[in-house]
Formats: structure tokens, sequence, C-alpha cells
């Protein structure tokens, strides 16, 4: 089994799936608040979504994924605008 990092903290972690559904879920939730649900995906930022789920979920970002959090956000953010993994 992989050693965790010294700053994991176990008890804190949601779970990689339940934080994937969700994210993937709140991506589309964040479009239409920010009233972005009429903007191409192409025109979209990652960061904006980011920050936005940072300030008002950031227990969803509480799962430790390889390389990282972020990047695991950043496909599933893709997924959900129709980049996929073509982007």
């Amino acid at each position: 089994m992989p050693e965790l990092p010294c700053n994991y903290d176990v008890g804190q972690d949601m779970g990689k799936m339940e934080s994937q559904m969700q994210i993937r879920r709140l991506v589309h939730v964040w479009r239409t608040e920010s009233r972005n649900d009429e903007t191409p995906p192409e025109k979209l930022r990652f960061f904006h979504f980011l920050d936005w789920l940072r300030e008002h979920h950031s227990e969803l970002l509480n799962f430790w994924g390889a390389p990282s959090v972020e990047a695991d956000v950043h496909k599933w953010f893709d997924d959900e605008i129709g980049f996929g993994s073509s982007h």
C-alpha cells in the first residue's frame, strides 16, 4: 500500500468517486450560476471553475489522487464541457 503524505488527513477524505460525481454535476451548476451556460466550451476557463469550487465546495477537493487533485478535476471539467480527452 502506498504511503500517504504526512499532511494527508484520512478522516477528511470523502472518496475520489464521490467527489468526481459531485464535481461533474457542479460543472453544470457553475455554468448556470456564473451565466456561462451559453458560452462555447472553448471560451470557458478551468481556473474560473476551480476558484468557484474552492470557494463554495472545497470539501470536494479532499481526496487523494495522482498525479494531483487539480489534474483530476481538470479532466472531469473538460469531459463535462465537451472537450473530453482530445483537448
